[in-house]
């Protein structure tokens, strides 16, 4: 009798977890984090001229959103180009939420205001390319606990302060390039312990030392 119970209750948890309503469900719990992150980022934009957000709208699943691209099996946002859009904005603290993000571009918009500080919490972001725009303000310190972080430009912009030496601590940076802002202090010593490092850009700032 007890044998049957238990043979019973195991045959009804295979069919839960192979029921195609559980799945569904399950992905869409671990997806609206990052459709809402998307969406506050498209609100952040003040001017579209080519009309590109349009599209990002509930006729299709956001993984088809032109600029997205997401994992194959878990369905989260890996990469997001918005380059050489002619967009006007901010850019949304919101982006941070987008937690299996591995690529940003923004190259050649006019984004300004700050680089938001949360972006220190995608642990997992690979490209930083916020080159030509017009954020301003410093760089944040917390980019470093962007810990996979290989590539981060920030060249043609506002950008003002130093270069905040906790950018030393990230094992696997190769590329820096903070080229055409208005950059001031000394280049960190903690620069020299990027064992991983290929090139530096730092060209037309006000560094001293």
């Amino acid at each position: 009798m007890a044998s049957s119970f238990a043979i019973s209750h195991l045959l009804f948890f295979i069919f839960l977890f192979h029921s195609p309503y559980l799945t569904s469900a399950v992905l869409h719990t671990s997806n609206a984090t990052d459709k809402l992150a998307l969406l506050a980022i498209k609100a952040e934009i003040t001017h579209d001229p080519l009309e590109f957000f349009t599209s990002w709208n509930d006729s299709v699943h956001f993984c088809g959103w032109p600029a997205v691209t997401c994992g194959r099996l878990h369905q989260r946002v890996t990469n997001l180009n918005l380059a050489n859009l002619s967009l006007v904005g901010t850019l949304s603290p919101y982006i941070s939420n987008l937690t299996f993000l591995k690529g940003i571009n923004l190259e050649l918009n006019t984004f300004h205001g700050r680089i938001p500080a949360e972006i220190g919490g995608l642990f997992r972001l690979r490209h930083l390319n916020l080159t030509n725009n017009s954020f301003a303000g410093e760089i944040p310190a917390n980019v470093s606990g962007c810990s996979s972080l290989v590539l981060i430009r920030l060249g043609w912009n506002r950008l003002t302060g130093s270069i905040p030496s906790q950018l030393g601590t990230l094992p696997k940076l190769e590329r820096v390039h903070f080229h055409y802002n208005n950059l001031s202090g000394l280049i960190p010593e903690s620069l020299g312990n990027l064992s991983s490092i290929k090139s530096f850009s730092f060209a037309v700032n006000n560094f001293q030392g």
